[in-house]
């Protein structure tokens, strides 16, 4: 989502370009896709199909793969609330991270053999792969912020506080802020259109990948995002997925069907 919401604000990529996916892009090495998707591509495929070859490309076009693309990037990753506390009121908030050039030249800097950035970081940091860390709540966040239309807002476990006399002893203040981008695969619910994204992000200990599923809904005019990521279960779609369909079944009932009036 973020790739694609950077690529289009910086005009480096429209809803027209399409690309040829062959399973995967040598670059220095191979970086694979979960599948061969064929040819033409689209942005729309690219998100319904889960086709990392289009957002390995995507990321190669936002300018040089070893600066300025992976440097942009990080911002527009940064305005959505990743690499950052998201500032809950909860006593920890983990920040994870979102990695560019600077960073990894810091970290590495008594390790010069490992302190560039190639453009292989860069594929990897296009699918949420790599160096990049994320909380679920982040995931949510970021979501939400797609399916309003570019507005991050601060998340709040309380909502208000109040007295046994019925006094309100303190409220949350929503806040927000613009990430500063301008304003499918899915689960299917008869009564409620759902807008959603599967994912999987690899494990260092090279067991299965952690599977992520995140959504909003209804898509037309969204109430509720929903994060979920299930820890070294495979594919979104087979794990994750089932347990947002709970949530979201939850959250919004089937209407009773309507008793018929008799003759």
């Amino acid at each position: 989502m973020i790739t694609a919401a950077a690529g289009l604000e910086q005009g480096s990529l429209s809803t027209r370009h399409s690309i040829n996916c062959s399973g995967g892009m040598r670059l220095g090495r191979w970086f694979g896709c979960w599948k061969t998707h064929g040819a033409n591509i689209d942005l729309f495929d690219s998100l319904a199909f889960s086709c990392n070859v289009f957002y390995y490309q995507a990321s190669l076009k936002m300018g040089n793969p070893q600066g300025s693309g992976p440097t942009y990037l990080a911002t527009v990753a940064r305005g959505f609330g990743l690499g950052r506390e998201t500032g809950i009121d909860l006593p920890s908030d983990e920040a994870g991270l979102v990695p560019d050039p600077a960073w990894r030249a810091q970290v590495n800097k008594s390790r010069p053999d490992l302190a560039r950035w190639y453009d292989g970081n860069t594929l990897n940091m296009s699918i949420g792969q790599g160096d990049v860390l994320a909380t679920p709540l982040q995931m949510a966040l970021a979501t939400g912020a797609v399916a309003n239309g570019g507005t991050l807002w601060k998340p709040h476990l309380l909502q208000k506080a109040v007295a046994l006399d019925g006094k309100i002893l303190k409220t949350a203040t929503p806040q927000s802020e613009n990430v500063g981008i301008s304003a499918k695969k899915g689960i299917a619910l008869p009564h409620v259109a759902i807008a959603g994204k599967t994912g999987s992000a690899e494990d260092a200990n090279k067991v299965l990948p952690h599977a992520w599923w995140v959504c909003y809904a209804p898509a037309e005019k969204p109430t509720i995002a929903i994060a979920v990521m299930i820890e070294n279960a495979g594919h979104g779609s087979e794990n994750a997925v089932p347990v947002a369909k709970a949530i979201l079944e939850a959250a919004f009932p089937a209407p009773k069907p309507t008793p018929k009036k008799a003759p």
